[in-house]
């Protein structure tokens, strides 16, 4: 384990002196991935990258090491309000307001109504983990994933539950009809 380990560090030493100092968080994701992706590393459909974009409660635009990518949240369910032909459903706006709160620095309130509604300050890091009894992909090519916050114990899909459970008394979680990951049960923020 140590060679390996001395590697990855003698990789990312190389590229914070060849690339410089605001380069070097890149290439440390990268490196990241790689070892992820090592035979007996574990953790095959695990990525690290920063979100770009939050397209609504339950979608999310990240950039990886592997590039953009449009993210499907596993495990939330939240009421349309960009979907083509679909009027804006009940609850949309708030749930879209809690996720930019989560994932932006400063994210914009620009009608004036008090719910944040555009990007705003940096996207931050997350972890995307896959489910091996998920597809990959849905049908509208979003890659499916749950996605934590950096170094955050709980997925953001356990965040958002929670954050309802405490706004509104309950929520409700959709279950995996293949035998994936449930949040039947969401502990409360400490």
């Amino acid at each position: 384990m140590l060679p390996r380990r001395l590697i990855l560090l003698a990789l990312v030493v190389l590229a914070g002196a060849l690339l410089g100092r605001g380069a070097l968080t890149g290439a440390v994701d990268a490196v990241r991935d790689a070892a992820g992706r090592l035979p007996g590393a574990g953790g095959e459909r695990v990525e690290r990258g920063r979100v770009t974009h939050v397209r609504d409660g339950d979608t999310i635009e990240v950039r990886t090491g592997a590039g953009d990518e449009v993210v499907r949240l596993l495990g939330i369910d939240t009421p349309e309000s960009v979907r083509p032909g679909t009027p804006v459903e009940c609850g949309s706006l708030e749930a879209k307001d809690l996720v930019l709160r989560l994932l932006y620095t400063r994210p914009r309130d620009t009608d004036g109504d008090g719910l944040a509604d555009r990007d705003g300050g940096r996207g931050r890091r997350v972890v995307l983990e896959g489910d091996d009894t998920q597809d990959d992909t849905d049908r509208y090519g979003r890659v499916l994933r749950y996605v934590r916050l950096r170094g955050a114990e709980r997925t953001l899909e356990e965040r958002v539950l929670g954050d309802l459970m405490d706004r509104f008394g309950s929520a409700a979680a959709p279950v995996s009809r293949r035998g994936g990951r449930s949040l039947s049960s969401v502990r409360r923020a400490e």
